[in-house]
């Protein structure tokens, strides 16, 4: 009797698993139906970066910096995510790829703004302290011919903070240095408003001679940015 029942519990178990996994396949089926009938775009909003500053400096360039500044908090209320940033970055662009950027940044539901770093090991960035809004805060990156390290170094009132980055198969000194506002949006048409950053980008030179002020939608430039100052107009974004 008890080889019987246990005869019986493994085909019981057996239809059981048929019928697990014949459910499982109808759907992934109707999974991938539902795919091949809706846009990618219809199940999930895609958002947008936008960008004012500095931008298309000389390759030859071992540093980068500026002053930066965050006067207010901004604002995207209708907005699945967002953030606002100002930064700098030394970018081996035409090499080895790696990068060192380094700025202020607020995302939304932050009380303060963080000051952060980014390479492509840490996309994402990592912010390393905070200040208030309203902080001046000098930010420089720098990188010595046949080291594969770069120092960055964040400055404000009573503080200073430096951090020795790897960047590994990036041996020579030269890079881009653009200084940029940005904003991030999803959906894109939310953008952040309330947008109040000063920059002071440092060392745009002889040798960016193709170096250019980029503004996109709905972010300008205020009329007297040039290459050692730039302000974003406040409030350009939607609310």
């Amino acid at each position: 009797m008890l080889s019987a029942r246990l005869a019986l519990g493994v085909c019981t178990g057996s239809r059981v698993l048929s019928l697990l996994q014949a459910g499982l396949l109808r759907f992934l089926v109707g999974c991938l139906l539902l795919l091949a009938l809706c846009p990618w775009g219809a199940l999930a909003e895609e958002g947008q970066y936008y960008y004012a500053g500095v931008s298309r400096t000389s390759p030859r360039n071992t540093s980068a910096g500026g002053t930066f500044l965050v006067l207010e908090r901004p604002s995207c209320p209708q907005a699945e995510y967002c953030h606002v940033a100002a930064w700098t970055i030394l970018w081996d662009n035409d090499g080895s790829g790696q990068y060192l950027e380094a700025g202020l940044l607020w995302k939304q539901g932050w009380e303060d703004v963080g000051l952060f770093f980014a390479t492509p090991k840490r996309f994402w960035g990592k912010v390393v302290a905070w200040v208030p809004f309203g902080t001046f805060v000098d930010i420089g990156i720098s990188k010595q011919p046949g080291s594969e390290v770069a120092t960055v170094w964040w400055r404000w009132p009573e503080m200073y903070l430096e951090r020795e980055i790897e960047l590994p198969g990036w041996s020579d000194a030269d890079g881009i240095h653009p200084t940029k506002f940005e904003a991030y949006a999803e959906p894109a048409t939310q953008t952040p408003g309330n947008i109040a950053v000063q920059v002071w980008p440092w060392g745009i030179g002889d040798l960016d001679t193709d170096a250019f002020l980029q503004e996109m939608d709905p972010y300008r430039l205020k009329p007297e940015a040039d290459f050692t100052y730039f302000a974003i107009s406040e409030a350009q974004g939607s609310e």
